[in-house]
C-alpha cells in the first residue's frame, strides 16, 4: 500500500534562550556564551553531533535484519529514547518570512524503502506489533480507544530522520546541515515526535514490564 508523501514542515516554535541556541543562518548557527555570541558551525554543535550519532544508530537498527530478535527491542527502545531527547536540544534555524527549508528530495525515503522498514518491523514483533492508545491523552475527556501500530511509527520516524542524515553525510555544505537540522526539527514536531513517544511508551511495556 502506497504511503501518503511527507508533509510540509511548519514554522519552529522558539525554545527559552536558556535551553537553546541562539539562532542561525547560513553561514552556521549562533550560541550564547557568557553574555557574547559565537558563531559556530552546526557540524561542530556537539549537540547536533550527538544527535547524528544516536539517528545513524536507529538507522541501523531499522535497516539490519538483527542477528538476536530478543534483544533488539531493548537496544531499539534505548536508541529510540535517547534521539528523542537530543532532538529537542537541537539548535533552533531561523526561517525568514519568504523562504521554505526542505531537505532536497534526491534524499527523501522512498516508498519502497519504507514498506521493507515496515515488513522487518512487523515480522520481529509479530503480534505484539498493534496496541491500543488514545489520540489525545492530554485530554481528561479523552476516552476514544484508537489503534496503534509500531511498524508505521518506527517506519515513519525512519522516514523523517534518515533524509536529513543522508543530507549530512552526503558532502560537507553547511547549507546542507542547516537544512537537515531544521528538518529533523520540525517534523520533530509535527509528525515524528508523537510516533517516537508512542513508540517508546509501547517498547518500555514490552520490555520492562515483560509485554
Amino acid at each position: 500500500e502506497e504511503t501518503p508523501p511527507r508533509q510540509a514542515r511548519p514554522p519552529l516554535l522558539q525554545r527559552p534562550d536558556d535551553e537553546a541556541a541562539g539562532q542561525g543562518d547560513g553561514e552556521g548557527s549562533h550560541r550564547r556564551m557568557a553574555g557574547n555570541e559565537v558563531n559556530m558551525s552546526l557540524r561542530e554543535d556537539q549537540r547536533v553531533i550527538e544527535f547524528v550519532r544516536e539517528a545513524k544508530g536507529l538507522r541501523t537498527l531499522l535497516e539490519s535484519d538483527p542477528a538476536e530478535t530478543t534483544t533488539w527491542p531493548r537496544s531499539l527502545l534505548v536508541t529510540l529514547a535517547s534521539l528523542y531527547a537530543l532532538a529537542l536540544k537541537l539548535p533552533d534555524i531561523e526561517v525568514g518570512e519568504e523562504e521554505e527549508l526542505r531537505v532536497p528530495k534526491e534524499f527523501d525515503v522512498t516508498t519502497e524503502e519504507k514498506v521493507v522498514i515496515w515488513n522487518r518491523v512487523e515480522r520481529i514483533f509479530g503480534k505484539h506489533d498493534r496496541y491500543h492508545d488514545v489520540y489525545d491523552p492530554a485530554d481528561a475527556h479523552d476516552h476514544e480507544v484508537v489503534g496503534g501500530v509500531l511498524s508505521d511509527d518506527l517506519s515513519d520516524i525512519h522516514r523523517d530522520i534518515v533524509p536529513g542524515l543522508r543530507a549530512w553525510e552526503a558532502i560537507q555544505d553547511e547549507e546542507l546541515a542547516r537544512l537537515a537540522v531544521y528538518d529533523w526539527r520540525a517534523m520533530l514536531e509535527f509528525h515524528w515526535g508523537r510516533h517516537a513517544t508512542d513508540a517508546i511508551r509501547v517498547l518500555h511495556y514490552l520490555v520492562e514490564d515483560g509485554g
